[in-house]
Protein backbone atom coordinates (compact mmCIF):
# COMPACT_ATOMS: atom_id res chain seq x y z
CA UNK A 1 0.00 0.00 0.00
CA UNK A 2 1.49 3.13 -1.19
CA UNK A 3 -0.84 5.64 0.61
CA UNK A 4 -2.42 5.64 3.85
CA UNK A 5 -5.94 6.27 3.14
CA UNK A 6 -6.69 7.43 6.45
CA UNK A 7 -4.30 9.94 6.68
CA UNK A 8 -4.90 11.71 3.71
CA UNK A 9 -8.39 11.97 4.44
CA UNK A 10 -8.00 13.25 7.80
CA UNK A 11 -5.08 15.83 5.91
CA UNK A 12 -7.93 17.35 3.93
CA UNK A 13 -9.71 20.71 5.57
CA UNK A 14 -13.11 19.93 7.11
CA UNK A 15 -14.78 22.26 4.85
CA UNK A 16 -14.13 20.93 1.51
CA UNK A 17 -16.99 19.45 0.39
CA UNK A 18 -16.78 15.79 -0.78
CA UNK A 19 -17.80 12.57 0.14
CA UNK A 20 -16.15 8.94 -0.29
CA UNK A 21 -18.61 6.34 -1.76
CA UNK A 22 -18.82 2.88 -2.41
CA UNK A 23 -15.90 2.14 0.27
CA UNK A 24 -15.25 -1.78 0.33
CA UNK A 25 -15.71 -3.55 3.40
CA UNK A 26 -11.61 -3.41 4.36
CA UNK A 27 -11.80 0.46 4.10
CA UNK A 28 -9.36 2.61 4.75
CA UNK A 29 -6.99 -0.18 3.41
CA UNK A 30 -6.96 -0.91 -0.16
CA UNK A 31 -5.90 -3.48 -3.12
CA UNK A 32 -3.45 -3.00 -5.88
CA UNK A 33 -5.28 -1.63 -9.04
CA UNK A 34 -8.45 -0.53 -7.06
CA UNK A 35 -10.09 3.16 -6.59
CA UNK A 36 -11.86 5.02 -4.65
CA UNK A 37 -15.14 7.35 -5.79
CA UNK A 38 -15.45 10.22 -4.32
CA UNK A 39 -18.39 13.45 -5.08
CA UNK A 40 -17.90 16.45 -4.52
CA UNK A 41 -18.75 20.08 -5.97
CA UNK A 42 -16.06 20.72 -7.73
CA UNK A 43 -13.97 17.85 -9.45
CA UNK A 44 -10.76 20.03 -10.55
CA UNK A 45 -10.32 21.11 -7.11
CA UNK A 46 -10.90 17.97 -5.92
CA UNK A 47 -8.31 16.22 -8.36
CA UNK A 48 -5.88 19.11 -7.74
CA UNK A 49 -6.01 18.86 -3.64
CA UNK A 50 -5.04 15.19 -4.06
CA UNK A 51 -2.31 15.42 -6.71
CA UNK A 52 -0.85 18.14 -4.34
CA UNK A 53 -0.99 15.89 -1.68
CA UNK A 54 0.35 12.90 -3.81
CA UNK A 55 3.15 15.22 -4.79
CA UNK A 56 4.28 16.67 -1.27
CA UNK A 57 2.88 15.17 1.97
CA UNK A 58 2.94 11.60 0.69
CA UNK A 59 5.65 11.12 -2.21
CA UNK A 60 4.64 9.10 -4.94
CA UNK A 61 6.63 8.94 -8.37
CA UNK A 62 4.15 8.43 -10.84
CA UNK A 63 0.85 10.61 -10.27
CA UNK A 64 -1.53 11.08 -13.05
CA UNK A 65 -4.28 13.55 -13.44
CA UNK A 66 -6.74 13.99 -16.24
CA UNK A 67 -9.92 16.14 -16.36
CA UNK A 68 -12.90 15.65 -18.94
CA UNK A 69 -16.08 18.42 -17.56
CA UNK A 70 -16.80 17.43 -13.62
CA UNK A 71 -15.33 14.02 -13.90
CA UNK A 72 -11.05 13.86 -12.86
CA UNK A 73 -9.37 10.69 -12.04
CA UNK A 74 -5.59 10.68 -10.12
CA UNK A 75 -3.74 7.71 -11.08
CA UNK A 76 -0.84 6.28 -8.59
CA UNK A 77 1.76 4.09 -10.72
CA UNK A 78 4.09 1.86 -8.70
CA UNK A 79 6.89 0.72 -11.24
CA UNK A 80 4.60 1.20 -14.02
CA UNK A 81 1.96 -0.83 -12.61
CA UNK A 82 -1.66 0.93 -11.21
CA UNK A 83 -1.67 0.78 -7.98
CA UNK A 84 -4.43 3.19 -6.92
CA UNK A 85 -7.13 5.51 -8.57
CA UNK A 86 -9.15 8.14 -7.59
CA UNK A 87 -12.14 8.43 -9.03
CA UNK A 88 -13.34 11.90 -9.01
CA UNK A 89 -16.92 13.22 -9.64
CA UNK A 90 -18.75 17.04 -9.48
CA UNK A 91 -22.10 15.74 -10.29
CA UNK A 92 -23.65 12.23 -10.06
CA UNK A 93 -22.15 10.40 -13.13
CA UNK A 94 -25.90 7.96 -12.66
CA UNK A 95 -28.93 8.41 -14.97
CA UNK A 96 -31.50 9.85 -14.14
CA UNK A 97 -30.13 11.45 -10.63
CA UNK A 98 -30.79 15.06 -10.18
CA UNK A 99 -27.39 17.27 -9.73
CA UNK A 100 -28.90 18.37 -6.69
CA UNK A 101 -28.47 14.81 -4.78
CA UNK A 102 -24.79 15.77 -4.29
CA UNK A 103 -25.61 18.85 -1.90
CA UNK A 104 -27.76 16.59 0.04
CA UNK A 105 -25.41 14.25 0.18
CA UNK A 106 -22.49 16.44 1.71
CA UNK A 107 -25.08 17.93 3.87
CA UNK A 108 -25.32 14.31 5.61
CA UNK A 109 -22.34 13.53 5.58
CA UNK A 110 -20.58 11.46 8.40
CA UNK A 111 -17.19 10.34 9.04
CA UNK A 112 -15.40 7.02 8.45
CA UNK A 113 -11.67 6.33 8.69
CA UNK A 114 -10.96 9.54 8.27
CA UNK A 115 -13.33 10.23 5.40
CA UNK A 116 -16.43 11.86 4.77
CA UNK A 117 -18.76 9.39 3.89
CA UNK A 118 -23.01 9.07 3.06
CA UNK A 119 -25.29 8.93 5.31
CA UNK A 120 -26.46 5.23 5.12
CA UNK A 121 -29.49 5.78 2.69
CA UNK A 122 -27.66 7.72 0.39
CA UNK A 123 -24.85 4.97 0.54
CA UNK A 124 -27.33 2.47 -0.08
CA UNK A 125 -28.95 4.65 -3.20
CA UNK A 126 -25.48 4.98 -4.98
CA UNK A 127 -24.74 1.56 -4.55
CA UNK A 128 -28.16 0.86 -6.10
CA UNK A 129 -27.68 3.50 -9.02
CA UNK A 130 -23.87 2.45 -9.58
CA UNK A 131 -25.60 -1.49 -10.08
CA UNK A 132 -28.61 -0.62 -12.14
CA UNK A 133 -26.36 1.56 -14.34
CA UNK A 134 -22.87 -0.53 -14.93
CA UNK A 135 -24.11 -3.96 -14.22
CA UNK A 136 -24.50 -5.24 -17.88
CA UNK A 137 -20.98 -4.84 -18.84
CA UNK A 138 -19.32 -5.13 -15.35
CA UNK A 139 -20.77 -8.20 -13.91
CA UNK A 140 -18.69 -7.03 -11.05
CA UNK A 141 -20.99 -4.40 -9.84
CA UNK A 142 -23.50 -7.50 -8.10
CA UNK A 143 -21.29 -6.72 -5.12
CA UNK A 144 -23.74 -3.34 -4.98
CA UNK A 145 -26.70 -4.88 -4.98
CA UNK A 146 -25.75 -7.53 -2.51
CA UNK A 147 -24.78 -4.77 -0.09
CA UNK A 148 -28.19 -3.20 -0.46
CA UNK A 149 -30.06 -6.57 -0.21
CA UNK A 150 -27.91 -7.10 3.38
CA UNK A 151 -28.95 -3.33 4.68
CA UNK A 152 -32.33 -2.76 3.20
CA UNK A 153 -33.95 -0.43 4.78
CA UNK A 154 -37.81 0.58 3.47
CA UNK A 155 -36.98 4.36 3.48
CA UNK A 156 -34.61 4.35 0.74
CA UNK A 157 -37.72 4.35 -1.43
CA UNK A 158 -38.36 7.30 -0.59
CA UNK A 159 -34.48 8.30 -1.36
CA UNK A 160 -34.78 7.44 -4.70
CA UNK A 161 -37.98 8.79 -5.73
CA UNK A 162 -36.73 11.73 -4.46
CA UNK A 163 -33.82 12.47 -6.22
CA UNK A 164 -33.79 10.00 -9.31
CA UNK A 165 -36.30 9.93 -12.48
CA UNK A 166 -35.69 6.92 -12.87
CA UNK A 167 -39.82 4.82 -11.95
CA UNK A 168 -39.27 2.97 -9.81
CA UNK A 169 -40.36 -0.58 -12.06
CA UNK A 170 -36.79 -0.10 -13.57
CA UNK A 171 -34.84 -1.54 -10.52
CA UNK A 172 -34.13 -5.30 -10.31
CA UNK A 173 -36.90 -7.34 -9.40
CA UNK A 174 -35.73 -8.85 -6.04
CA UNK A 175 -35.64 -5.16 -4.60
CA UNK A 176 -39.13 -4.61 -6.23
CA UNK A 177 -40.63 -7.13 -3.38
CA UNK A 178 -38.61 -5.38 -0.84
CA UNK A 179 -40.29 -2.33 -1.59
CA UNK A 180 -43.87 -3.75 -1.64
CA UNK A 181 -43.36 -5.22 1.78
CA UNK A 182 -41.90 -2.46 3.12
CA UNK A 183 -44.89 0.04 1.85
CA UNK A 184 -47.65 -2.72 3.44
Amino acid sequence: MVIALDSFFQSIHPGHPYVVTKQSADWPHYEHRSDVDILCTNADDTTHLIELYLRLANPCEDVRKSLNGDRGRVDIFVDGDLDLRFDVYGSPPWSGVSPAFTEAVLKRAQRRGGARVPWHLHDLAIRLWEYTQYHEARPDKVKHLDYVRERWDPALVGVLSEWCSRPLTSYPTPLQALWQQGQA
